[in-house]
């Protein structure tokens, strides 16, 4: 059984404790979805598990955040699932990040795209 990474917090407020605790979620996964019209490879990203909702960003190699198309936060009984897509396009920058993201903690993977586009352009 995975347990989850957790902390909890303590807020004190007009003489009552109230706890607050974070789940760390499973590590995150990127699935190529298919490509779009304009020669674009469609990403995404998924991870479940989440409390709360974690922030999500996608990055490029050199740290700089990418707008993400569609980004999907359900609540389930065992916390909050994400998955969030985005297109990328061929470029000297073919290594892409998916972070997220929690006050305390972070989950971070990573996609190179130019071996999967090799690869389709053999086929």
């Amino acid at each position: 059984m995975n347990v989850p990474l957790c902390d909890t917090d303590f807020l004190h407020l007009h003489g009552f404790s109230i706890r607050y605790v974070q789940i760390l979620g499973t590590h995150p996964v990127i699935t190529m979805e298919g490509f779009d019209n304009s020669g674009g490879i469609n990403l995404a990203c998924a991870s479940r598990g989440w409390h709360p909702e974690p922030q999500v960003m996608w990055l490029d190699r050199e740290g700089v955040t990418l707008t993400a198309e569609d980004t999907e936060m359900d609540r389930e009984t065992e916390g909050f699932s994400v998955k969030s897509i985005i297109t990328v396009y061929d470029s000297d920058f073919n290594r892409f990040y998916c972070r997220l993201q929690q006050k305390h903690h972070m989950r971070e993977t990573d996609i190179i795209i130019s071996a999967i586009q090799k690869r389709l352009e053999e086929q």
